[in-house]
C-alpha cells in the first residue's frame, strides 16, 4: 500500500499479490508535489546500487522501459563505492538495494545523512520486507521503496511520484511481460 509519509510514498506487499505494490488514492496527491529537484532537459543521471551486476542491468533496462530518459547510469556494487560515487558526482535518483557487503543500504543512508548529502531522491529496490527496517531506511532519508521481485510499473510509478511522468511512451511488455 503507498502511505504519504512527510511526502514520501512506501510501498509494501500488504494487500497485494507478492512482488506486486499497491498503490492507494492517497498517494496520488504526492504526484502534484514533486520535490525540489528537477531532471534537466536530456535525463536523469542516476546511481544504481547493488551486490548483483545483473540485478543492475535489470534496474537500468527496467527505467528505459519504463520511458525515463536516463543521461548517464552510474553503477556501485556496495554502499562504500556508491558513497565514493555520490562525494565527487550529484544525481538525481539513487535506486538501492539494502542488503550488500561492505555497507549496506542503511549505513549508506547514514553516512549521506552525517555528511548533509542526501539526495534528492534515494528509492530502495529491495527484497526487505521488514517494517521495522523500512521505517528505520525512510528515517533515514529513503524517499520510498519497491520490493523484490517487482514489477517495472512498480518502479515507474513511485519514480513519478517524486520526479513526475516519464519523458517516453512507457512500458512495452511483450507476452512474457518484464518482471523482475
Amino acid at each position: 500500500m503507498a502511505r504519504p509519509a512527510g511526502g514520501r510514498a512506501e510501498f509494501s506487499r500488504e494487500k497485494a499479490a507478492p512482488g506486486q505494490a499497491a498503490i492507494g488514492k492517497e498517494a496520488a496527491g504526492l504526484k502534484k508535489s514533486v520535490g525540489p529537484w528537477s531532471r534537466g532537459k536530456m535525463g536523469l543521471k542516476v546511481l544504481i546500487v547493488d551486490d548483483s551486476a545483473v540485478m543492475r542491468a535489470m534496474v537500468k533496462k527496467t527505467l528505459a522501459a519504463a520511458g525515463f530518459a536516463v543521461l548517464e547510469a552510474l553503477e556501485a556494487g556496495d554502499g562504500r563505492k556508491a558513497l565514493e560515487i555520490l562525494n565527487r558526482e550529484k544525481v538525481d535518483v539513487v535506486l538501492c538495494d539494502l542488503h550488500m557487503p561492505e555497507m549496506n543500504g542503511l549505513e549508506l543512508l547514514q553516512a549521506l545523512k552525517d555528511a548533509g548529502k542526501a539526495p534528492p531522491c534515494f528509492i530502495l529496490v529491495t527484497t526487505e520486507g521488514r517494517k521495522d527496517r523500512l521505517r528505520q531506511a525512510m528515517a533515514l532519508g529513503a524517499r520510498g521503496y519497491v520490493i523484490k521481485p517487482f514489477q517495472p510499473e512498480r518502479l515507474r510509478k513511485i519514480l513519478s511520484l517524486f520526479l513526475g511522468e516519464p519523458d517516453g511512451p512507457g512500458l512495452e511488455e511483450g507476452p512474457e511481460g518484464l518482471d523482475f
